[in-house]
């Protein structure tokens, strides 16, 4: 299933105070994740996806993606344990002298569909605390 959201961020919105947008999801896995920024944003526009207060996209905590005329996104694989999961996306724009509408694409998938082996190793790396 892909999920499609339209997050519009208002010239000069902080790091401290930034937009949230909501997407409520149903399946069991996250398996792919995707911002694509408009041409004229030049990287003034950051992004980030969250699980609850975990940071899910990125993957380093605190960071942000940002671009301009492309699409950022990564392969993932995200079990999804509350149904209907709510993803937060937080944008921020501090520098910007103008409103962006950037948008935000999530995938998912059934369980069966996700391979264990990789699922398990994210279960390894999560317990290890890297």
């Amino acid at each position: 299933m892909l999920y499609v959201k339209e997050v519009v961020v208002p010239a000069g919105t902080q790091f401290t105070s930034p937009v949230e947008e909501h997407v409520h999801l149903e399946e069991d896995y996250i398996t792919r994740v995707e911002v694509q920024f408009p041409a004229g944003v030049h990287n003034e526009v950051y992004v980030a996806l969250f699980y609850g207060e975990q940071q899910i996209f990125p993957s380093t905590k605190g960071q942000w993606v940002t671009g301009n005329n492309e699409t950022v996104g990564a392969d993932v694989t995200i079990p999804l344990y509350d149904k209907p999961t709510k993803v937060t996306i937080r944008a921020a724009s501090p520098n910007a002298d103008y409103d962006h509408t950037v948008l935000v694409r999530i995938s998912t998938s059934k369980r069966y569909y996700v391979d264990y082996p990789f699922y398990l190793y994210l279960i390894a790396k999560y317990l290890a605390g890297v």
